[in-house]
């Protein structure tokens, strides 16, 4: 998620690094007010490649001035008079927002989509349907440019990924594990330092300490793999966490710590 749209804008922090027995696998902390605007190439965190937690037809959140957090995607537009004061505010095609609602600017996806402009959303609405209308299915990634001269300005590839609704979803953990494995595989492929946000933990509604969780034990299941066909094989590759509060980027460090661990003892 991003908090740019209300917190001062800072330059990101480096909190904890992680690195493989070979030096050639890095997984880094860093704390910053946005993942898009903050993490990208010019910046101190000088990432090429950005893993956007998508939906999976990548339509960004264009359909819906806002949407419940925890799903799922509702098929039909807020009713004006679903509240007698502020407008469609607390339900969404009749369905109670419940535990809060979310605007594009605070999540990836959507400033992702409002950086990328018209023509992420062509790259994205030519890409072929893997099934029914889907461009990338739950747990799955694909790839591609950044579109508008805004977003290019801080990535030159994007990777999306589509994690599962928590409560919506059979086995999501499995599902958002996936998502780690598969986008980071991508990532690696179209650059050697990739930024990425804490998936799932927004608009899919995991509980925090499950979606801290599996990010630790899928960053270092990335970190220690050996993937002799990975591009740049050779070169350090660096994952870049993004986190805006300073306190989830600590509970991050512990689950790495954890998930380090845990893999010595396998």
């Amino acid at each position: 998620m991003s908090k740019a749209w209300y917190k001062p804008q800072v330059a990101p922090k480096l909190l904890e690094s992680f690195s493989s027995s070979s030096r050639r696998r890095i997984v880094e902390i860093w704390n910053t007010t946005c993942a898009v605007t903050k993490a990208g190439k010019t910046s101190s965190m000088a990432c090429t490649v950005l893993i956007n937690p998508a939906n999976p037809e990548l339509s960004g959140v264009s359909k819906f001035p806002y949407f419940p957090k925890g799903g799922p995607a509702p098929k039909e537009y807020p009713k004006k008079d679903s509240h007698h004061i502020m407008g469609y505010v607390t339900q969404w095609g009749g369905m109670e927002v419940g535990s809060g609602m979310l605007f594009s600017a605070n999540v990836v996806d959507g400033m992702v989509h409002q950086l990328g402009e018209w023509r992420l959303a062509l790259e994205c609405r030519f890409l072929p349907a893997i099934r029914n209308n889907e461009k990338c299915p739950v747990g799955q990634a694909v790839v591609t440019g950044p579109g508008g001269s805004e977003l290019m300005e801080h990535f030159d590839s994007i990777v999306h990924t589509v994690p599962p609704f928590y409560n919506h979803h059979h086995d999501p953990e499995h599902y958002l594990l996936d998502c780690y494995k598969h986008s980071l595989s991508l990532s690696f492929q179209q650059g050697s330092r990739v930024a990425c946000p804490l998936l799932g933990a927004g608009c899919r509604g995991f509980p925090l300490h499950e979606a801290v969780a599996i990010a630790g034990k899928g960053s270092i299941q990335w970190r220690d793999e050996n993937d002799n066909n990975q591009k740049n094989n050779n070169d350090t590759n660096t994952l870049a966490f993004a986190i805006p509060d300073l306190e989830i980027a600590e509970q991050l460090i512990q689950a790495i710590q954890t998930a380090e661990e845990n893999a010595k003892q396998v």
